[in-house]
C-alpha cells in the first residue's frame, strides 16, 4: 500500500509572506491537476480562509513537481554555428534556414543563414492552464530564467523534465518529510534573500513541510519590467532596469486563490514593443500597486467601496537586476500594505500619464503620502533642460502630463487657458 502523509497548514502561523504565497500556489496547482483529471494529483482541502490540509504520497508529490518544473527545449535561431569547446569543432544544429534578403546598404540580394539550436526554457504550463495571455507567460519565463534560476546549477529540475525524467528534488523532499522534526538548509532559489549563512554565520534553515511551500510562490508571483531614465551623450533615454518580482502576503487563502485565478485570465493584452504594456513599471513599487489592483479589482466590483476588503494583507517587492557573473543582483526590497485609498490614487495615475519621470514622481509621492508636486525640483536639477523643453517624445510627454495634472488639480485654471 502506498504510504501517505497528511500535512496541516495554518496560513497565519507560517513564518513569511513567501511561505503563505507558496501555500496559495500549491493549492492552485493541486486544483489544476484535479481539473485535468490527473490520477496522482495530491488532495488539498481548504478549511475556511486560513487553513489547508494536504494529503501526499511520493507519487503525487512527484506529479506536482513535474507539473511545476515542466520544461522544453525550444529552438533558437543563431547567426553562426556553435563551437564545441572540447573538440574545437562545430556542433550540428537541429535546423538550418537560408533566406535571400536585400542588403540594406547596396540593395542587392544577400543570403542570410540561421542555425537553430535547442535552448532549455521553463514551460509555465500551469499559467497557460490558468488562461494567462501568452505575452505574460513569456515574460514570466524570462523573469524566472534571468532572476530566480539565473545560474545554470539552479536549473536542474527543468533539465530533468526537458530530458523526459522526473524532478529528483521531489524524492529528496519526500525523504525529508519523513523526518519532519529536522530542519534542513534553505536555498535562495526557493527563498529570495536566503544565503547559505549570513554575515554572523547563522545558516538559513527551515522545516521540510514549510520548505515544500517555498517551491510554489512563483505560481502566484507578480512580475514586471522596471524602467529608468539615463543621460547618455547629452540625451535622456528610457532603458530597462531589471525586473520587479511581487510576492503576495495572503490573508484569505480561499478568497485569494479565487481572485488570483480570475485576475490572471483578465490581464491586459496590449503590447509595448515585445512586453505587455501593463507589465512595464516606472519603479518597482508600481509593480506592487499593479498586482494589488488586478487581484482586488473583482473584490471592489462585487462590493460597495465602504464594504470592500482584500484577500491580501499586502505585498513584498523585490527589485532584481540580472548580471552575467552572479545571476541576479538584489537592488532593493519594499513592503506595501493593501490600502484602498492608495489603490484609488494609483488608478488616477496609471492610465492618465505617459511620461516615465512624471509617473514615477507621482507614484513616489502617493506612497509617501506627500503632496503630488513634491520632489519635482530635484528632478529638474537632475536632468538637462532639453528633457523638459524640446520636440522629442520625452519632453512632449512630460509637458502634456504636467498640463493634464494642473487641469485636474485646478480645473478652472485649466479651462481658462
Amino acid at each position: 500500500m502506498t504510504k501517505s502523509l497528511v500535512l496541516e497548514y495554518s496560513l497565519h502561523e507560517l513564518p513569511t509572506a513567501q511561505h503563505r504565497a507558496g501555500l496559495a500556489g500549491l493549492v492552485i496547482l493541486a486544483d489544476l491537476l484535479h481539473r485535468k483529471d490527473v490520477g496522482n494529483a495530491p488532495d488539498v482541502t481548504a478549511q475556511g480562509s486560513g487553513h489547508a490540509s494536504l494529503t501526499l504520497t511520493e507519487e503525487s508529490l512527484t506529479e506536482l513537481f513535474d507539473y511545476l518544473y515542466d520544461a522544453s527545449n525550444d529552438l533558437r535561431a543563431e547567426s553562426r554555428k556553435r563551437r564545441d569547446n572540447k573538440t574545437q569543432g562545430f556542433i550540428e544544429p537541429e535546423k538550418v534556414v537560408t533566406t535571400t534578403d536585400a542588403d540594406p546598404r547596396t540593395g542587392k540580394p544577400k543570403e542570410n543563414t540561421k542555425y537553430y539550436y535547442p535552448v532549455l526554457a521553463p514551460a509555465g504550463r500551469f499559467l497557460t492552464d490558468l488562461q494567462m495571455p501568452e505575452s505574460w507567460v513569456r515574460l514570466w519565463r524570462d523573469v524566472t530564467w534571468r532572476c530566480i534560476r539565473a545560474r545554470p546549477t539552479t536549473r536542474n529540475p527543468y533539465k530533468q523534465r526537458a530530458a523526459g525524467g522526473h524532478v529528483q528534488e521531489a524524492a529528496k523532499l519526500w525523504q525529508g518529510l519523513q523526518r519532519a522534526d529536522r530542519a534542513v538548509d534553505l536555498a535562495s532559489t526557493i527563498f529570495l534573500g536566503a544565503q547559505d549563512a549570513n554575515a554572523e554565520r547563522v545558516p538559513f534553515r527551515g522545516m521540510p513541510s514549510e520548505n515544500l511551500l517555498l517551491h510554489f510562490w512563483p505560481v502566484v508571483m507578480g512580475f514586471g519590467e522596471a524602467r529608468r531614465l539615463a543621460v547618455k551623450n547629452g540625451q535622456v533615454k528610457e532603458e530597462g532596469d531589471g525586473f520587479a518580482i511581487v510576492i503576495p502576503d495572503v490573508a484569505d487563502l480561499q478568497g485569494f486563490t479565487e481572485d488570483f485565478r480570475a485576475a490572471v485570465a483578465q490581464l491586459g493584452s496590449r503590447m509595448s514593443g515585445y512586453r505587455p504594456a501593463d507589465a512595464i513599471v516606472s519603479l518597482p513599487a508600481e509593480g506592487a500597486l499593479e498586482y494589488m489592483r488586478n487581484v482586488s479589482a473583482l473584490v471592489r466590483a462585487r462590493a460597495q467601496a465602504s464594504d470592500a476588503w482584500f484577500s491580501l494583507a499586502g505585498v513584498e517587492v523585490y527589485h532584481l537586476r540580472p548580471t552575467t557573473s552572479r545571476g541576479a543582483e538584489l537592488a532593493s526590497t519594499t513592503v506595501l500594505a493593501a490600502d484602498e485609498a492608495v489603490l484609488e490614487g494609483y488608478e488616477a495615475v496609471r492610465d492618465r500619464y505617459r511620461s516615465l519621470a512624471f509617473r514615477r514622481q507621482l507614484i513616489r509621492n502617493l506612497l509617501r503620502a506627500s503632496p503630488w508636486h513634491r520632489g519635482f525640483d530635484r528632478l529638474f536639477a537632475t536632468f538637462p533642460e532639453g528633457f523638459f523643453l524640446g520636440q522629442h517624445d520625452q519632453a512632449q510627454w512630460f509637458a502634456r502630463d504636467v498640463s493634464r495634472k494642473f487641469q485636474t488639480e485646478m480645473p478652472q485654471a485649466g479651462s481658462a487657458t
